[in-house]
């Protein structure tokens, strides 16, 4: 059993496909990089299905991204960012959408999980980093680098009060990226132990890790789901303060 659990880790390793450098600059095509296309096309698969035959009367998959996409809209846009958030739906409901499918995904057995991953974490999270202060200073112009210090404070202390805000953004796609990765992390590791003492363990021992795989493949589909909306429920909470910002 031993044997079995020794090299866990090295499961998560990114293994490459497609080994190719541009000068100093590595662009190699990992497994994890497949997986990512993979789930793209799964959920462009899903949403192309559902929509082709678009009737008054929602039948299967019309229903089903019918009630996704009113959940993300209900949820995600009106009562986190208002009806002015409504322009973003789409980009809400991408990052739902895309980041549940790799972590479902992952439960796969021989699969890989994009979301185990910093690097594909924090590029999701830079992205809503540099999104929601572009649509700031869209909106509001200079005066949106004034809502970094609260109204009300005194002046002595707003130099302060902006270097703890400046700190409290720039920590933001960190925690998002942190957050993702070492929840789905933490879990598959988990259930690739209990994996591997069920493979490993004596006929007559193996129902003990069978129940723990079960219990734990349960439990990572229901931390999927809310990982997935955890990240997007910040996504929407930082954009909706882009929008309304405290003058």
């Amino acid at each position: 059993m031993g044997e079995g659990t020794e090299n866990i880790m090295h499961h998560f390793e990114p293994k490459i496909i497609w080994d190719f450098h541009l000068g100093s600059l590595d662009l190699s095509v990992t497994d994890y990089i497949i997986w990512l296309w993979i789930a793209l096309f799964v959920v462009f698969l899903l949403m192309f299905i559902a929509s082709r035959r678009i009737s008054l009367i929602p039948k299967r998959g019309q229903n089903i991204n019918e009630v996704l996409i009113e959940f993300v809209k209900n949820n995600l846009i009106i009562d986190i960012m208002g009806k002015e958030g409504l322009p973003w739906l789409s980009f809400i409901a991408t990052l739902f959408l895309y980041i549940l499918t790799c972590n479902l995904l992952g439960l796969i057995p021989n699969s890989k999980t994009p979301t185990v991953l910093t690097g594909t974490t924090a590029s999701w999270a830079i992205i809503v980093f540099i999104t929601y202060h572009v649509v700031g200073i869209q909106r509001h112009g200079i005066k949106y680098f004034g809502s970094f210090v609260p109204s009300g404070v005194p002046k002595v202390m707003a130099p302060f009060m902006l270097v703890i805000e400046i700190v409290s953004h720039l920590a933001r796609p960190f925690s998002l990226a942190v957050r993702l990765f070492a929840n789905m992390l933490a879990g598959h590791t988990v259930l690739a132990i209990f994996t591997a003492m069920a493979i490993s363990a004596t006929w007559w021992l193996k129902i003990i890790p069978f129940a723990g795989v079960l219990v734990m493949l349960l439990f990572e589909i229901f931390v999927a789901l809310i990982q997935a909306y955890i990240f997007a429920v910040l996504a929407a909470i930082y954009l909706a303060g882009a929008i309304h910002i405290e003058h």
